[in-house]
């Protein structure tokens, strides 16, 4: 097993993004490195790739509607204001 480093879009709020991950892969946390959003997971670098879903979502927004989704963490952004970012993952394959 490795950790691996994906990066999400930042300016895709409320909107599905897909990464390109191995099958099995165990995400560890989210947060905001040298303002751009990144992922870390631990991985299994010889498992399939496949394509997972990520929401990222604002407070008041619409959480995904399907059962099999995981919250993944929450980051409170502080810019000129203040916002908080939810990460959701789809199933994994």
């Amino acid at each position: 097993m490795r950790i691996y480093k994906y990066r999400l879009s930042s300016s895709c709020i409320n909107e599905m993004q897909t990464v390109s991950m191995p099958i099995g892969s165990k995400i560890l946390d989210v947060q905001f490195m040298e303002n751009q959003l990144v992922l870390w997971a631990e991985v299994d670098p010889e498992a399939e790739v496949r394509d997972r879903l990520f929401l990222i979502a604002f407070t008041g927004s619409e959480a995904p509607a399907r059962q099999s989704w995981t919250h993944v963490s929450t980051l409170q952004v502080v810019r000129r204001t203040t916002f908080v970012l939810h990460i959701f993952a789809g199933p994994d394959f």
